[in-house]
């Protein structure tokens, strides 16, 4: 027997909750993830220079964190030069970007690196696909523990999923140029804010 879309989407949604997970669907910008169903909703940022929060949640026992945001970058546009860009805000703050490296996540190519401060493991990772003249930014933040050792968050990265077919571009397809990477910088630019914030939000709670 073969369902339909809406009856395949009900099971899934009922699977998911069985999971612990929550389905959070975006029909407007074409994805969905996967998301722990008792996270809170972050405000989210007007759309600014063609980059836009979608979605942004955040747990109030671990203080983990996951932000989902889409760059406009035209179909001329270098995917590597818009990473490179991404980091630079990054690195700037004196964290250190591991190797990007190349993962696979519902069948379309991610763009992966972490980011860490001087001493201890990494608390941030991002993941990146270019499709459709947009990037595809998944970020999730582990302030107190390893963002790699954070189950929770590993599956809201690998839960990523298109609703309709796209336009894959892989990292390497196109060379570097300045529009793409001065687009990324902005993105990075922003990531920054946004951990800062967090940090300054811990650090609060702390004393407290």
């Amino acid at each position: 027997m073969r369902l339909s879309l809406p009856a395949l989407a009900a099971v899934l949604v009922l699977f998911s909750a069985f999971a612990g997970v929550k389905v959070v669907s975006f029909p407007a910008d074409n994805f969905s993830i996967d998301a722990p169903p008792d996270w809170v909703s972050l405000p989210l940022p007007p759309m600014q220079q063609g980059c836009r929060v979608i979605a942004s949640a955040h747990s109030e026992k671990s203080g983990d964190l996951y932000v989902v945001m889409r760059a406009d970058l035209p179909s001329h546009g270098s995917p590597s030069a818009f990473l490179a860009g991404m980091q630079g805000p990054l690195i700037a703050k004196g964290w250190k970007a591991s190797e990007i490296r190349d993962e696979t996540i519902d069948g379309k190519p991610f763009a992966v690196f972490t980011m860490s401060q001087e001493t201890g493991p990494p608390f941030m990772l991002m993941a990146t696909t270019f499709a459709d003249e947009h990037a595809y930014v998944v970020q999730v933040v582990a302030p107190n523990h390893n963002v790699e050792e954070a189950p929770e968050l590993n599956t809201i990265v690998q839960s990523f999923h298109f609703l309709q077919p796209v336009h894959s571009v892989n990292r390497h397809d196109a060379t570097g140029d300045n529009f793409s990477y001065q687009i990324g910088r902005f993105v990075g630019l922003l990531i920054g804010i946004i951990v800062v914030l967090l940090l300054v939000k811990r650090a609060t709670r702390s004393r407290s």
